[in-house]
């Protein structure tokens, strides 16, 4: 006789039943994306392609890419995308390995941990324009701590706001430190859901903590890390008074420049395009 064969495993996705009530639930989380991603999204694309376009009317005329041949001609907007590119290359392996670090002291703390976890994650919930004013104090060119600091140590102090080689320093600073908070505490779940028991084991067999962090603690984070590389890659769309109080307007940034671009009354579309000096710090080519 024949051994009956082993009964297959019920596929949830299977269940008609099971299958309506989950996307029910994901049915608000749709409904969301759908609104205020993907609607925003096309709408943008078919701005895009118009020749003529009145915001107010919500209606166009003509169809080319004049608009797109406009973007890449202009000055501003290659900048823009440069300093942007500076913030992601530089800004967020700092932030990430900082982040990490101190996520690390945090979970071996026994006591304190709570309390530490907590101070570290007020930035991500204080106000951008508060912190934005905070850092135009720290980095003024005649009475802020980061040139006290430098003069304290024998250096001439900078012009961290006008300077345009050294503008997008500072945001790149400002971004790295506001942007620590959240990875701090994404960093410190991932921690706490690692098996304290392959620790244990590599401890006792005489492992270094190099190796232990290297070949346990980073492959069990990798899920974490995945989660937290995009996240934010390009800065949080501070706001304008915000940029502009670290001046942003001599180092702008791809989403200032949009946000820019999207309220302004129209000269930007009308006068000649020029180089301004401002726009086109030397550092770049």
């Amino acid at each position: 006789m024949r051994s009956p064969k082993p009964a297959r495993a019920e596929n949830p996705l299977g269940n008609t039943r099971r299958s309506a009530k989950a996307y029910l639930y994901l049915l608000p989380a749709f409904a969301v994306l759908a609104v205020f991603v993907v609607y925003p999204i096309l709408m943008t694309l078919r701005m895009g392609f118009y020749q003529s376009y009145v915001y107010l009317t919500d209606t166009g005329t003509g169809f080319g890419l004049n608009s797109f041949r406009y973007v890449l001609q202009d000055p501003a907007f290659g900048l823009a995308v440069r300093n942007t590119m500076f913030i992601v290359l530089v800004g967020v392996p700092i932030t990430i390995v900082l982040s990490l670090g101190a996520a690390l002291l945090i979970n071996s703390l026994l006591r304190t941990k709570g309390l530490f976890q907590t101070l570290y994650f007020l930035p991500y919930v204080t106000s951008t324009l508060a912190i934005g004013l905070v850092f135009r104090w720290l980095f003024h060119s005649e009475y802020g701590y980061i040139n006290f600091f430098l003069e304290f140590l024998g250096l001439e102090p900078q012009k961290w706001l006008s300077d345009p080689n050294l503008t997008i320093v500072a945001v790149t600073i400002f971004t790295i430190w506001s942007g620590m908070a959240f990875k701090i505490v994404l960093f410190l779940a991932g921690l706490q859901k690692i098996d304290q028991q392959y620790y244990k084991a590599a401890r006792i067999d005489g492992t270094p903590a190099h190796r232990i962090f290297f070949r346990i603690t980073m492959p069990l984070l990798s899920p974490t890390f995945w989660m937290v590389t995009p996240l934010r890659p390009t800065t949080r769309s501070m706001p304008c008074s915000a940029g502009r109080a670290l001046g942003l307007e001599t180092a702008p940034s791809l989403w200032s420049t949009i946000f820019m671009t999207c309220f302004s009354t129209g000269d930007r579309f009308t006068t000649p395009r020029r180089r301004p000096s401002s726009f086109w710090p030397s550092y770049w080519p």
